[in-house]
This record gives structure tokens, C-alpha cells and sequence, in this order.
């Protein structure tokens, strides 16, 4: 069974709302809501994404800052507050000290430029009703495995080690893994996890750093935090998540059939209440107001989900509606 006749598209952020609850899965991937601090964090993320996929092609640190002002800089000055972590000024600071610090020659492993920024879409299952889609950073060859890793950049708040423990069973880097293999041909090892915190820098011209003992305006840029690791997978733990992502899928096919209009958002279920993923959740305000039609336009902006989108290419639709 099909909608619309053509597959139904999937990426690893909407298997994993699938799995942690049908709330946010509607109101995010089949509804097109999202918090407004969602949209900040998503436009820094993927305007740094861009720019540092110019680092990986070889470019010289220059253009790839200019690169990263030109897609974030305008936006972010009308849309951030100029204190904000994710003001522009600030992300640039991290960006360049970024540059400074890894050098594509310093780096763990070493990237073809064709391979960098891969927008794939393979097929899920035999009968071609789902297609598992989505954009890769790049494959990389690791120089100590001496094979095909992915490389998965991430811009977080904090880096924590609680954090990067989740990456060892993470199922986005599995599916990267088994889209890389289809891209490929070949084997893939795992992939290098590449974490820039993209938290505020400090700036202070008064108070002095007990670190480096100068003014935090002096040597705020060295307070910057970045993280590169690897994590491998094996072939079991592949088919594992094959499984787990079909199941996922045919979920998000019924949410697809049923909630289509924001009207029936009172029937859908809050499994987040139950698992904890309410937390840190976007919609988190949203549904402690009793996820009240009236309000969804107040505290939510509609901001449709394109992640596997090619650059200058035309977007895959996200899904299709009965």
C-alpha cells in the first residue's frame, strides 16, 4: 500500500519522532510545525554544514567564512537576538577558530571531493513503499582503518560525555552506514562523529581568564570546543536497524492516513509523557498548554522539514498525502 501512488519518504529525524512519539512526529514531519528556536538551531546548523563542506573540497578558509556569512549572516541579524549563542558573530568566531584548528592535512582521514555532501534516497523495502532518504557530510577514508568511514558533523550547545555516548547505538549513524554501503558498493567501517559546541563565546573585556591569564575579549576564540571520534559498526547491527527502520516506517505511514490536519491534533497520542522525551523536546510548551488548536500559530512557526534536499537541486517532496 502506497500513498499517492509513489513511495513514502523517510529520513532517520522522522523514524526517530515516530519511535519517540506521535505528537511530535505529526505536528513536525507531517504537519510542518516547529519551535522558533528549532529554526535558529536548524539554519546555524546547516549554513555551518554548507560552509565547512567547502573546508572538506579543499577551499581556503576565507570563502568558506565568507560562504557561511553569506547563507546565515542576513537571517540570523533579523532573526536571532545579537546575545544569542547562535548569533551570527558568534558562530562565525567558532567556525573560524574551527579552520584554524583542523587543517585538512591534520585531519584523521582524507575526502574525495565527489564525495562530500551526498543527497541520497535508496529504498527501503523490497515492494519500494518507503524510500529512505537524506544527506551524508561525506564518506571519508579513515587512514588508521584504511577504509570508508561517513563523517557526520554535528553543532550542539554543549559536548558532554553523556552525549557521545549515544553515538555507539545511534541509529542515524547506522542508516548513514547502510545508505554510504548502497552509495559505495563497498563496506563501510562506521563513521567519525566531528562535534563543534556552538556555545557563546566569552568576550568580556573586564574580567580575566584564570586559563590564560589575559581578558576574556583576548582569548575567548581558545575557549572553543570541538570533539572527533570514530565509532564502527558491524554488519549485524546493520540489519538490526533495517528491521527496526521498516517497522518505523509503516508507523509513520498510519500517522500519514489519519492526521493530516492540525484539527485532529487532540487525537493523537503523547507517547513522550511516558518515555521521557518531553525533555528536550521543541513542542515541549506547546503540548503542556494542552495542545490547544487556538494557540498553534502563536507558539509555533510552520517551517517544512528538507533534509535530504540537494544543493541548487530541486526538493524531494517530504511525503505523500492520501
Amino acid at each position: 500500500m502506497q500513498l499517492d501512488g509513489g513511495p513514502i519518504h523517510c529520513d532517520n529525524s522522522i523514524l526517530s519522532a515516530v519511535a519517540e512519539c506521535s505528537t511530535q512526529a505529526v505536528l513536525r514531519y507531517i504537519l510542518d510545525y516547529a519551535s522558533v528556536e528549532e529554526r535558529a538551531t536548524l539554519r546555524s546548523g546547516d549554513a555551518g554544514h554548507q560552509a565547512l563542506a567547502m573546508h572538506l573540497r579543499g577551499f581556503p578558509d576565507a570563502y568558506v567564512l565568507a560562504h557561511f556569512q553569506d547563507l546565515y549572516a542576513e537571517w540570523a541579524n533579523e532573526n536571532v537576538m545579537p546575545d544569542d549563542r547562535l548569533a551570527y558573530w558568534n558562530v562565525a568566531r567558532v567556525l573560524a577558530r574551527y579552520l584554524e584548528t583542523h587543517p585538512l592535512d591534520g585531519l584523521p582521514f582524507t575526502a574525495d571531493p565527489k564525495l562530500v555532501e551526498i543527497g541520497f534516497g535508496y529504498p527501503l523495502d523490497d515492494a519500494g513503499e518507503f524510500m529512505f532518504v537524506g544527506r551524508m557530510d561525506a564518506i571519508v577514508h579513515s587512514k588508521a582503518h584504511d577504509f570508508p568511514f561517513v563523517l557526520d558533523r554535528k553543532f550542539r550547545g554543549q559536548i558532554s560525555d553523556w552525549w557521545k555516548r549515544q553515538f555507539k547505538l545511534s541509529s542515524q549513524l547506522s542508516g548513514y552506514v547502510w545508505a554510504a554501503e548502497r552509495h559505495t558498493n563497498h563496506p563501510i567501517g562506521g563513521a567519525f562523529i566531528d562535534a563543534i559546541q556552538l556555545s557563546k563565546l566569552p568576550s568580556d573585556d573586564s574580567r580575566k581568564c584564570k586559563e590564560h591569564g589575559v581578558v576574556y575579549a583576548e582569548c575567548g576564540d581558545l575557549h572553543a570546543k570541538f570533539d572527533l571520534f570514530p565509532v564502527t559498526r558491524t554488519p549485524d547491527e546493520i540489519e538490526e536497524w533495517h528491521k527496526t527502520a521498516i517497522h518505523l516506517a509503516k508507523r509513520f505511514r498510519d500517522l500519514l492516513y489519519k492526521y493530516g490536519d492540525i484539527s485532529v491534533i487532540q487525537k493523537v497520542r503523547t507517547q513522550g509523557k511516558f518515555n521521557g522525551s518531553c525533555t528536550f523536546c521543541g513542542f515541549y510548551d506547546f503540548c503542556a498548554t494542552g495542545r490547544q488548536q487556538s494557540m498553534v500559530d502563536s507558539m509555533l512557526v510552520q517551517d517544512p522539514w528538507h533534509p535530504w534536499q540537494l544543493r541548487d537541486q530541486p526538493t524531494l517532496a517530504t511525503h505523500r498525502r492520501p
